[in-house]
């Protein structure tokens, strides 16, 4: 499944690569839009409530709060969910944000991954996470743009992670 998302990251991650000037204000914003649900995931999900789970690198633990989009209540036959979700990170400059993003993109790939999990809760079920997707910054970096409406695959073994699709965005400012 897919997973509608936009990153907004790219002058951010520029500035922490030490390839753009400095902002007063840099940061990383997230959104989490629609998420669609295929035919064959509706009887697991329906009826009870999806969120999304963001995983943003080591920022996560440096800002102390978490990144998780509200719960929505999915009904049987729903075929979209929209979070309507969006928050930004602070990294300002010089901050152990900033470093830790710098030593993420000097390190290996996988150490830029931005983590969404799709997670699920019902009566007869209780909570669980259903799949999840990513979205890597360094790749965001080389590519020259930030993600809007970006299409994360939700890849699990249920059938509803197989069968979701979820829109996020990710922009960095000048980090």
């Amino acid at each position: 499944g897919t997973l509608d998302v936009s990153v907004r990251a790219l002058s951010t991650l520029r500035n922490a690569a030490g390839s753009a000037s400095q902002n007063v204000h840099p940061s990383i914003e997230i959104a989490v839009g629609r998420l669609e649900i295929a035919a064959d995931a509706q009887q697991e999900l329906g009826g009870g409530e999806v969120w999304v789970e963001i995983d943003l690198l080591s920022l996560l633990e440096q800002s102390g709060s978490e990144i998780v989009t509200r719960r929505m209540h999915v009904s049987p036959n729903a075929r979209f969910v929209d979070f309507g979700f969006s928050q930004g990170v602070a990294v300002v400059n010089g901050s152990e944000s900033q470093a830790a993003l710098r030593r993420a993109l000097a390190a290996s790939e996988e150490e830029t991954d931005v983590f969404f999990a799709l997670k699920a809760a019902s009566r007869s079920a209780g909570e669980r996470e259903i799949g999840q997707g990513f979205v890597n910054l360094r790749a965001l970096l080389h590519g020259g743009r930030d993600l809007v409406d970006h299409g994360v695959e939700i890849t699990g073994r249920s059938v509803a992670a197989a069968a979701a699709t979820l829109s996020v965005s990710l922009r960095a400012l000048d980090v």
